[in-house]
């Protein structure tokens, strides 16, 4: 997470160093997980991160609390190097939204034959290969159904959407996002009714205590996470393009980038 900062911001380690008061092998050991916690404090202050909650994810002693909603079913593409996430929910009626594909379909598509569920939309959140390569298996096994990208983002062959837009799945009620920065044009979607609490699927803008890397502008990153997710109810699930899930609540109280929800000294 130092690393990911560190470049987001646009810092030499000889700039860092500096900063910090630091020597290069310090930032080096930090970064490679090694933990001394004079150092990452020194480094977490310049980097605009919450020094106490960075430790604790150091230490391992926190983990998200996994929030179980009825309806909402999590994959993970075990099979590759990124291992990316997908998303399933369904309605009491049946009616059903995938957000993103993984690389591999197949247990979403012998998820929703399985029930007998009505797939209705899917929800692309970003471009990169490791969310989208599996549309193609979907299109075939789920012929007709819209798929959906962000206008500023766009997947060919999709329909595209701009931030406040809405996609109506029989009593699933999904607004649109844009969570741009770490990709052009990112995408969340919010599942506001249809479900027990609402969730926000976020691709790769928001993980379970980091964020994804500012490839294309860490400040609207950092500023479109702020503005778009976390104004979001805290119970609201956070369904990330990688890792765990977790809660917009655990994410203001764990996440080191956003130190201005945590105590102050």
């Amino acid at each position: 997470m130092i690393g990911k900062a560190q470049r987001g911001l646009g810092m030499t380690d000889a700039e860092l160093c500096a900063k910090a008061d630091l020597l290069t092998e310090d930032l080096v050991e930090a970064r490679n997980g090694l933990l001394r916690e004079a150092p990452v404090r020194r480094l977490a202050g310049i980097l605009g991160m919450h020094a106490d909650s960075l430790i604790e994810i150091a230490k391992k002693h926190w983990h998200p609390e996994i929030p179980i909603v009825p309806g909402l079913r999590q994959f993970r593409d075990e099979g590759h190097d990124m291992t990316p996430n997908a998303y399933l929910v369904a309605d009491a009626n049946g009616d059903a939204v995938i957000f993103d594909t993984m690389t591999d379909a197949t247990p979403m598509i012998e998820m929703i034959r399985k029930h007998s569920l009505r797939l209705g939309a899917i929800c692309l959140t970003h471009t990169h290969d490791d969310h989208i390569a599996a549309l193609p298996q979907l299109r075939e096994a789920f012929p007709g159904v819209p798929v959906y990208s962000p206008r500023l983002e766009p997947v060919e062959g999709t329909i595209l959407l701009d931030a406040g837009a809405e996609i109506r799945v029989s009593d699933l009620h999904i607004e649109t996002r844009t969570t741009l920065g770490h990709t052009e044009g990112g995408m969340t979607y919010v599942v506001r009714r249809g479900l027990s609490v609402p969730v926000a699927a976020v691709g790769d803008a928001l993980f379970a205590g980091s964020m994804g890397g500012g490839r294309y502008s860490w400040a609207e990153a950092l500023s479109t996470n702020r503005k778009q997710l976390f104004t979001l109810a805290e119970e609201t699930a956070v369904l990330p393009g990688h890792g765990p899930m977790t809660t917009i609540g655990q994410e203001k109280r764990h996440n080191p980038f956003y130190p201005e929800f945590k105590p102050q000294p």
